[in-house]
């Protein structure tokens, strides 16, 4: 470590030592008194909590514990500093984050434990109903109110959450709204389920064990693209670690599955991109070697991993990410001969074909007409609308994205992440933007920057109209003034172009130390998700 930099370990340990500080007092955690209040609800009914208090003391000095050592461990943005700051964050997340607390978790949950018995789409029932069999356990876990499953509620009842339903009987649980999913991204969370089914694990430790896979393809396919990338190193950096994509990467939801395919996807493009530039370089330093020139040729391994990522993106809310495979065409013709060029292509279109015919047949057999957030939805009806009245419909999308232009920085809102998060989230997606600005990892030279800058920026804007008009169509009222369903959650898969773009602003950092700067920030800016479910546990 330097002796001098901008912000030295001392003032970073401050800061935190601040930030703790304020949080405990803030929220009354060290207050013991106002522990056993918020017990009362349980005393009342005669329920024993010896020593929960206590426990609850031991987490919170466990995390305090881990942030202290992950800003001592990081130094930047560098390999070691991804992997510790993803590494921790996710396991204390996975753990954290109570059960089914994210949107929509019990929904996916239930998708993928579907998916490891061994059904790829879900049963329907002679009189209608969409759903499939599960152990009457899960049955009645997945029925309780949101949020059941916590550390609190772990110490609480700890017997009932360490059942094994390996031989319970089975019950019909309906659940609709994934029967038409395409069934790609539960796979990393369904194989995590499958293994604790095989070693008939404690409910609550299969529970976390199938959210473990999940992110751990997160993490492991995000540091393939981060070290894949040859620049915007910061800009990945920033797109996975954002405190959002880690909360859903670290549960059942398929976003996370989607973030890291698409920053991959994103990479492999920008590698072969900046190749010939690179090779040019170095070259003209003297260093005129075979390896070099072999570098930018793109390999096999990578057209596979360019298939490969494709189908999990077009898997993903009916294909509405697909505009982003476009970036293939950012490949040049110099690193990319015809053959492997055509043929790549047709391997991306028989994905997209396999995956539209199944696609078709899931939305034939599990009719789709989500009425959770409106009463008179239909997909048909609304098409015919927007068909009919399409300069009324894009003044609506454009209001809409005028009033909530904080969800495309990364902004997270509706994601049940705890009472005050979404100031936080505001301000971490504030800081993830001038960090982005402020980085000098640029490519060399700036012959290539504007083509890049086009094809990323057209695309950002055009998925985000795509996703608030495809929210439109099928979960808002037909002819409604009011778009219903967005998330901003559906806009974290597009950070990396927004942040690709922003990087060719004609601003310049002077900062020292500028990539301590981004990692302290990237610690600082998970802790407050961190802290804001930590809150709850009192």
């Amino acid at each position: 470590m330097k002796a001098k930099t901008y912000i030295e370990k001392r003032w970073v340990f401050l800061l935190l030592t601040f930030f703790w500080v304020i949080v405990l007092f803030e929220n009354h955690i060290l207050d013991a008194s106002s522990g056993i209040i918020k017990l009362s609800d349980r005393l009342q009914t005669g329920a024993k909590a010896p020593g929960l208090f206590a426990f609850l003391m031991i987490v919170w000095a466990v995390i305090i514990l881990i942030s202290f050592a992950a800003c001592a461990i990081v130094n930047g943005c560098g390999i070691k500093d991804f992997l510790v700051i993803g590494i921790l964050t996710g396991l204390v997340t996975i753990v954290l984050v109570p059960f089914a607390m994210p949107i929509d978790e019990v929904t996916h949950f239930f998708r993928a434990w579907s998916i490891s018995s061994g059904h790829l789409g879900q049963v329907k029932t002679g009189s209608g109903l969409v759903g499939d069999y599960v152990p009457e356990k899960l049955y009645y876990i997945m029925n309780k109110p949101a949020n059941s499953m916590s550390l609190r509620a772990l110490y609480l009842n700890m017997a009932e959450w360490s059942e094994r339903i390996g031989g319970s009987s089975n019950a019909f649980y309906e659940n609709g709204y994934a029967g038409y999913y395409l069934p790609i991204g539960y796979f990393p969370a369904a194989l995590g389920l499958l293994v604790a089914r095989i070693l008939n694990l404690p409910l609550f430790l299969m529970i976390y064990l199938g959210r473990f896979t999940n992110f751990l393809v997160y993490l492991t396919v995000s540091f393939i693209a981060y070290r894949k990338v040859p620049f915007y190193k910061n800009v990945f950096f920033l797109a996975a670690l954002n405190p959002g994509a880690i909360y859903l990467a670290c549960t059942y939801s398929t976003d996370g599955v989607l973030i890291s395919n698409i920053l991959l996807f994103v990479s492999i493009c920008l590698k072969y991109y900046f190749a010939e530039d690179i090779s040019y370089a170095m070259e003209r330093l003297g260093k005129k070697d075979s390896a070099i020139r072999k570098r930018t040729i793109i390999g096999g391994g990578d057209i596979a991993l360019l298939i490969i990522t494709t189908a999990f993106i077009a898997s993903m809310k009916t294909f509405t990410y697909t505009p982003i495979l476009l970036l293939f065409f950012l490949i040049p013709s110099g690193s990319m001969s015809m053959k492997k060029r055509i043929g790549t292509l047709l391997g991306c279109i028989a994905v997209l074909v396999v995956l539209g015919v199944v696609q078709a047949r899931l939305l034939s057999a599990f009719t789709y007409n989500d009425t959770r957030l409106a009463t008179s939805t239909d997909t048909a009806g609304q098409i015919s609308y927007v068909l009919k009245h399409p300069i009324a419909t894009l003044r609506l999308v454009l209001n809409y994205l005028d009033q909530h232009i904080y969800y495309m920085t990364g902004s997270v809102k509706t994601m049940q992440m705890g009472a005050g998060v979404e100031g936080l989230a505001r301000l971490c997606a504030v800081i993830s933007i001038f960090t982005v600005f402020l980085t000098d990892k640029r490519p060399i030279g700036n012959r290539k920057h504007t083509k890049l800058v086009i094809f990323c920026g057209v695309i950002y804007v055009a998925e985000v109209l795509l996703l608030i008009l495809s929210l439109y169509v099928i979960s808002t009222d037909v002819g409604g003034t009011e778009i219903i369903g967005v998330q901003s959650r559906y806009m974290l898969p597009l950070l990396v172009l927004l942040y690709t773009t922003l990087v060719h602003l004609p601003i310049r950092g002077t900062m020292r130390d500028y990539e301590g700067f981004v990692g302290y920030m990237t610690i600082f800016a998970v802790l407050t998700m961190v802290v804001t479910n930590l809150v709850q546990l009192m």
